[in-house]
């Protein structure tokens, strides 16, 4: 009997340790999810930033010329 009560109380143990990784790599992986997200968007306004001053320094070297 004090076999199976110590089993059962290990894989309980075990079952509730499991479970609590379980959610906080859940809320790692959400926050990995978002800071891609922001990432892309800082890439995306990178692009656009610096296609602004190509043209810009495009109209410049042609306004010399």
């Amino acid at each position: 009997m004090k076999l199976v009560a110590g089993v059962i109380l290990i894989t309980i143990a075990i079952w509730l340790t499991h479970n609590s990784y379980l959610v906080k790599i859940s809320k790692l992986e959400k926050a990995v999810i978002a800071e891609r997200k922001n990432l892309e968007d800082l890439k995306k306004d990178l692009n656009e930033k610096q296609l602004e001053y190509d043209k810009a320094a495009d109209l410049k070297n042609w306004s010399l010329k």
